[in-house]
């Protein structure tokens, strides 16, 4: 069966999928309770009536398959979907392909590998049998800037706390197990149950696998010496292992909860090869991990039931791990004596150089030639004439570590940074005050008085009052604008070099910010609420 043949028709899907969940019984209904198979059929709904019993059940009672609302057809396209995939099938892929919600396709996804590895713990593993482990997650993601990388393969930038070990054992001729660990020596007490009486053991050279010598008959091959030896060759296992990590590029990124069930899928595909005969028994295999009894681990899923990964301890007990959270690992921290820094993971970079590389231009030159400055990403500032007084009768307190910056007798009161620098300088200096938090912020100093500017009025007329601090800014305004790349961490480093008093949404609360709040406040509720809406354009205009 594959995504072409399989049936797009509900009853005869339905009929397919009833002959494959009772395949041991060649298609017959077996009660899921007294195991008989003599049961009554309805016409009218999909359901049996159990004649020893009188239990009724449906072809998807007490197996993973329970509290479907998928119909049976595109259960079977999804079937024949997961199956066909060589590396993995995405959530996004199938929710594509099927019409459904990503939500319905991840939980089904994740309920098929929930069963393949129910199933594959089950097995025994016989034969000659390959082991290994690989480290998988912790990764940091390295700085954009080249000369400030570092080598996060080394200490302390491997987080440990998130790395995980996947230990896998590969029956050359059978089943494959893989287990989740923080150390490959601890799944031995399961691969030990795991092994067959008369299993041969094949590994690497790592003192993790010494235990099971005397056991067990053990080939070793030191990898530092070669790959493979005539008498000893784990290549099966580290294949494996790198087909583990060819399913991170199918989908993208894998949540630490699920490691396990992404490693028993890898297993699962590689076990049912790529040759055609292997993939043919691929739906038949997982029809039959599906079909076991009990209910799916991912029953409730988005109820806030989350699934936890089985995870072995160093004691070689499996139990339910999930990844630490901020909190938790801030608290381990000060449980040995370290310091816990609030605020981001990383320290801000401070530039002691912020100052530099400034243009300076009047705001009336900008207004008469606004193709003067770039319209490209960068950092801009404002500077006002005379803005102590205003700053000091407003409240403002000026602080020792961050002083006002002064440029040619103007003093720095705003900060901004904008991918298009000449649309945003133009919409401070001539655009409307509903859009500019700048000009809103001056134009309700200019109410309260804290500015002696006569040619300025908060009025109810929307023209008179913008024409007015329009004026009002060529006269008394000039701004620096620098081009850049890195906008946020230019804006940072201003703002954390020097005062930039009207920069409110970023500081902490302080009683000026507050003051200024409230004027903004009252200036929108008693003045800019009685303007008349700005006229749109009409069809004439528009049109060419």
């Amino acid at each position: 069966m594959t995504p072409f043949n399989a049936p797009r028709d509900p009853v005869a899907a339905r009929e397919l999928f009833v002959r494959m969940r009772f395949a041991e019984t060649g298609g017959r209904p077996v009660c899921p309770k007294c195991n008989c198979d003599a049961v009554y059929t309805y016409k009218a709904r999909d359901i049996y009536k159990c004649k020893a019993c009188d239990r009724q059940f449906s072809p998807t009672s007490g197996t993973p398959w329970g509290y479907r609302k998928l119909p049976y057809d595109k259960i079977i396209f999804m079937l024949a979907r997961f199956c066909e995939e060589a590396d993995g099938l995405s959530a996004v892929s199938l929710a594509d392909s099927l019409g459904i919600e990503y939500k319905t396709a991840f939980v089904w996804l994740h309920k098929f590998r929930d069963a393949i590895s129910t199933f594959a713990q089950s097995r025994e593993l016989t034969g000659e049998v390959e082991i290994d482990g690989g480290e998988f997650g912790g990764f940091i993601r390295p700085k954009n800037v080249k000369k400030e990388r570092q080598d996060h393969r080394k200490f302390p930038y491997r987080a440990s706390d998130r790395t995980m070990i996947a230990v896998v054992a590969k029956s050359r001729d059978g089943p494959i197990q893989t287990w989740v660990a923080k150390h490959e020596s601890h799944p031995r007490p399961q691969i030990d149950e795991a092994l067959a009486h008369d299993a041969v053991l094949f590994t690497d050279k790592a003192a993790s696998w010494n235990q099971f010598r005397g056991k067990r008959k053990l080939l070793q091959v030191n990898h530092s010496v070669s790959y493979a030896t005539p008498e000893a060759c784990t290549n099966g296992a580290e294949s494996l292992i790198r087909t583990i990590r060819a399913v991170e590029d199918t989908h993208r990124h894998i949540v630490q909860n699920y490691f396990d069930l992404y490693a028993a899928d890898a297993g699962w595909r590689v076990e049912f090869g790529r040759t055609k005969g292997k993939k043919k028994e691929r739906v038949g295999s997982l029809m039959a991990a599906m079909s076991n009894p009990g209910r799916s681990g991912l029953v409730g899923y988005f109820q806030g039931r989350k699934r936890l990964c089985r995870y072995v301890g160093q004691d070689g007990e499996i139990g339910g791990w999930r990844p630490p959270t901020r909190e938790e690992r801030d608290n381990a921290r000060r449980a040995k004596g370290k310091e816990v820094r609030s605020g981001p993971l990383r320290p801000h970079r401070q530039m002691r150089n912020w100052s530099e590389g400034f243009t300076f231009i009047d705001a009336a030159a900008f207004t008469e030639a606004p193709t003067s400055v770039p319209d490209g990403p960068g950092v801009y500032i404002v500077l006002l004439k005379n803005a102590k007084q205003m700053l000091d009768q407003a409240g403002f307190i000026e602080s020792a570590t961050r002083p006002l910056w002064t440029h040619g007798g103007y003093q720095h009161i705003y900060t901004g940074e904008s991918y298009g620098l000449r649309t945003r300088l133009t919409e401070h200096l001539t655009g409307s005050s509903e859009g500019a938090s700048l000009r809103q912020t001056l134009l309700a100093l200019h109410r309260e008085g804290a500015v002696g500017a006569a040619n300025v009025i908060a009025a109810d007329d929307r023209d008179l009052t913008e024409d007015g601090l329009t004026a009002w800014l060529k006269e008394e305004v000039v701004i620096g604008y620098k081009p850049s790349a890195h906008v946020r961490d230019y804006e940072a480093d201003i703002l954390n070099w020097t005062a930039s008093p009207l920069n409110i949404a970023r500081r902490a609360a302080n009683p000026f910010a507050d003051t200024i709040k409230e004027l903004r406040e009252r200036l929108r509720r008693e003045v800019i609420a009685h303007w008349k809406p700005l006229q749109s354009r009409s069809l004439k205009q528009v049109r060419r």
